[in-house]
């Protein structure tokens, strides 16, 4: 298997670290694909053995979409003088995906922002009163709406807005069943690609980064009158 060293993405480290924290790793090599799929990393741990390890991430595909959309967007507007960060927020999962108004967004901010510019406030009220004024605001498209920074030198859009997006629950899978077909499927996409087919026997582990909660849900979709519920989505 024709392979080279590479460096690894955040979660791919993140990963690795967290099986270091289980196991006794000795070295470790990170693998890159050429002619034929490999998988991400090998391991070799301190009784001698030399194990195989496919890390995949399984995500809110509509909250992925929604950010590469709108994070650290720019939005001149020549009304305005400065440049205004405003952070918004959708935590409806079905909402997500949906097509964004966001000229309905902009119009009813602008004058907002148009009136704060004309006044003679410092800094921190060029920030606290906005906070103020929109709080309780019913926002197209959105269920709320915060200004973050005011820039007064009127930063990348010369004046305007840049918009940033906080989806709050986007990476959590909220019902069980969904997490335990959600890695199923990902190990049935390895298995059919061939990811790990030099390793005989391979096994599979199924680590959940996140903030405990999936994790405590896939433990317990398996703790079923102490038996494995889905033994498919643990070891192939």
């Amino acid at each position: 298997m024709d392979t080279r060293s590479r460096q690894p993405r955040v979660e791919e480290q993140f990963a690795l670290e967290t099986i270091e924290a289980l196991e006794s790793v000795v070295s470790h090599r990170w693998l890159d694909a050429n002619r034929e799929p490999t998988p991400d990393l090998e391991l070799k741990l301190s009784g001698g053995r030399t194990v195989a390890v496919e890390i995949t991430m399984n995500t809110d595909g509509a909250a992925r979409s929604l950010r590469a959309s709108f994070d650290g967007r720019r939005w001149p507007r020549v009304e305005l003088a400065c440049e205004w960060w405003v952070i918004v927020s959708d935590h409806s999962r079905v909402a997500r995906g949906r097509r964004r108004n966001i000229k309905a967004l902009l119009d009813q901010l602008v004058p907002v922002f148009q009136n704060l510019e004309a006044q003679d406030l410092e800094p921190d009220e060029m920030l606290g009163k906005p906070l103020r004024e929109l709080a309780g605001s019913a926002w197209p498209d959105w269920n709320s709406v915060y200004v973050a920074k005011c820039d007064r030198s009127g930063g990348d859009t010369g004046g305007g807005l840049r918009t940033w997006v906080a989806v709050g629950d986007g990476g959590w899978i909220e019902a069980v069943d969904e997490l335990v077909e959600a890695v199923q499927e990902r190990i049935d996409s390895k298995i059919e690609r061939g990811q790990l087919s030099g390793y005989p026997s391979p096994k599979w582990l199924v680590v959940v980064l996140d903030c405990g909660i999936a994790a405590m849900q896939l433990e317990d979709a398996f703790a079923s009158e102490g038996r494995l519920r889905r033994p498919a989505a643990i070891h192939g």
